[in-house]
């Protein structure tokens, strides 16, 4: 497993500047993931600038997205009316973006990971890994209703985690890694409670531990986890496709 890595202490707390702000290299941002995950390890060596709440505007009538935020290296044209959001915690964020993104081709127009679901204001990464703040970490993607069902995305929600173990994913332990999917309006509550019923039958022995709770307060998470899959493509991922 990626945990398993020997990191020494020393390589966790370097940093670099780049383009004049203060920031760790990409390689020591994914060893200090790995550093936070230790059960003995509660205190982290770092702060990170704080995170800050962000509402996106949904993508009128062929409006072409190619901007920051978008799904990697995707011009996508939309003749939609309205774009929709979908917001899922499954463990880490940096592989639920990174699977979502490489799975789906049409229809997923953007993502972000952030925090969603807790009490603190304006958390920042560090606090969020203390397990105090109730922020889980989050994925939230913008996607095109014509081109991309909802109830596939909950059974890929499913498909790359282990919606079983309750405040858990692989080593990753903590209220901050449970899984819960962030409806956002009466119809993505429906059918994510009735995909869960379906999968329960045919894919799950244990319960689904999952929680189905309305959209919350969402915190956009710092830049360096944007997408940190796609820069690091070796970088910590416990996630994988079950079927």
């Amino acid at each position: 497993m990626c945990a398993a890595r020997s990191i020494s202490a020393t390589s966790l707390l370097q940093t670099s500047a780049k383009s004049g702000a203060s920031r760790a290299a990409p390689r020591a941002f994914d060893q200090q993931k790995l550093l936070c995950r230790s059960p003995a390890f509660r205190t982290r060596p770092f702060t990170s600038g704080a995170g800050h709440s962000r509402t996106r505007k949904s993508a009128s009538i062929l409006t072409l997205i190619c901007a920051v935020g978008s799904a990697p290296g995707r011009a996508y044209a939309s003749t939609m009316t309205q774009a929709k959001t979908a917001t899922f915690a499954a463990g880490c964020f940096w592989g639920v973006e990174n699977y979502f993104n490489k799975h789906f081709k049409q229809g997923l127009i953007s993502s972000e990971v952030g925090y969603c679901g807790g009490e603190a204001a304006d958390p920042n990464y560090r606090q969020v890994c203390t397990g105090t703040t109730g922020h889980a970490e989050a994925c939230k993607f913008e996607y095109d209703p014509e081109k991309l069902d909802f109830g596939d995305m909950v059974e890929y929600f499913y498909r790359i985690h282990d919606p079983t173990t309750p405040n858990r994913q692989g080593n990753d332990r903590g209220t901050q890694y449970r899984s819960a999917i962030f409806y956002h309006d009466d119809d993505q509550k429906r059918i994510a409670e009735e995909k869960t019923a379906e999968l329960q039958k045919t894919r799950f022995k244990s319960k689904i531990a999952t929680e189905i709770v309305p959209e919350a307060q969402w915190f956009s998470a710092e830049e360096y986890h944007q997408k940190y899959l796609l820069k690091e493509p070796g970088g910590y991922c416990n996630h994988f496709e079950r079927w």
